[in-house]
């Protein structure tokens, strides 16, 4: 069985925490909010998280969302539309579940095992143009 993860990344496939392109964190909301109890690093919020990266290298094992509604509940429209600005985009993976691990606020994907992936951008202007 597959499943999808929402992610943010560059043309890399960089998040905004280890892309050169965001590392002064002025995509930011406010100073310190990517840092609080709603933020947790992945090795506190999923529970498998060392074991996984002892098991698969650790540069094939990315952060994500299992929903749009959780990406959001991470990054604000505001911080969304400023990653954009520097070449972030949304993306939406297709994974087979056995990869994929969550915690209460992300969840984690191995890479290599991937099977698609689309850009998934507009689902933000679709968020807008809601009632």
């Amino acid at each position: 069985m597959n499943v999808q993860v929402w992610r943010i990344e560059d043309a890399q496939k960089q998040g905004p925490y280890t892309s050169e392109k965001s590392s002064s964190y002025a995509w930011q909301d406010s100073a310190g909010k990517h840092s609080d109890q709603y933020h947790p690093s992945p090795m506190t919020d999923v529970p498998e998280y060392n074991m996984i990266t002892s098991f698969y290298l650790k540069k094939d094992i990315l952060c994500g969302f299992n929903s749009y509604s959780q990406l959001r509940q991470w990054f604000s429209l505001k911080e969304i539309d400023n990653l954009k600005k520097l070449g972030f985009t949304i993306s939406k993976y297709t994974v087979s579940t056995e990869y994929v691990w969550h915690g209460k606020y992300q969840s984690v994907f191995n890479y290599d095992k991937v099977q698609g992936v689309e850009y998934a951008a507009d689902q933000v202007e679709k968020e807008r143009l809601r009632p």
